[in-house]
């Protein structure tokens, strides 16, 4: 990873003729691999040379494979703004340009407006249609940062709809008492009570017992 993050493939070429799969190994903090990084340092010449290489071996390794973050190395072409990196994965690597990062964002919306005015005039991209970029209404402009709900929060609210169960389902909960985890915990609660007045009982009794003049002996 360290060769790969440099740059130079004067210095992966020996790593990668004694072991090719490293060509495909991720980085196990970012998920980088070695076209991440490629892409990152705007290095369009290097990630040629792995993604020949990986073919040349046939090492089954995906161009659109995705980092920790859901980025392809698309997206960080795009993101640092190497246009040149970005005509290569997709004029001779055919890369996904519909592929979206997790925060359901495509690579060509990481860039700046006159970068991707330019690769459309060359036919690199294509303007994105009214039915496809409904996620940048609010923000304002075609090559906006917006979320795409319909994609990204669907799976997402998986998780709150079981901590969230609907009202209706919530209110027949609290009308009949009887479902399973109700009984226990208020059996719970009930025993918990007795005890602390059990033991409010005796704090009591001590109390009273401590403070008791011994036999009566206080008069005389």
């Amino acid at each position: 990873m360290l060769c790969a993050s440099d740059g130079l493939w004067e210095s992966l070429q020996p790593l990668l003729a004694v072991e090719p799969c490293l060509v495909a190994k991720r980085d196990f903090v970012t998920g980088f691999t070695c076209l991440h990084w490629a892409a990152k340092q705007g290095k369009a010449e290097l990630l040629s040379q792995l993604l020949a290489f990986a073919k040349e071996n046939a090492i089954p390794v995906n161009v659109n494979v995705r980092s920790s973050a859901g980025y392809t190395p698309l997206h960080l072409a795009a993101m640092h703004g190497h246009t040149q990196v970005v005509r290569v994965l997709l004029s001779d690597w055919d890369a996904d340009p519909e592929a979206r990062d997790y925060s359901g964002r495509r690579a060509i919306q990481y860039l700046s407006p006159p970068q991707a005015a330019d690769l459309q005039e060359e036919g690199v991209v294509v303007s994105p249609g009214a039915g496809s970029d409904n996620e940048n209404t609010n923000s304002g402009s075609g090559w906006g940062r917006g979320w795409w709900f319909p994609r990204v929060l669907p799976g997402n609210l998986n998780p709150l709809r079981l901590l969230n169960p609907p009202a209706e389902a919530a209110e027949d909960g609290v009308a009949t008492g009887r479902t399973k985890g109700g009984m226990q915990r208020k059996s719970s609660l009930s025993r918990l009570n007795a005890r602390l007045h059990r033991g409010r009982h005796r704090a009591q009794i001590i109390h009273s017992a401590s403070f008791r003049d011994p036999g009566g002996g206080g008069k005389k």
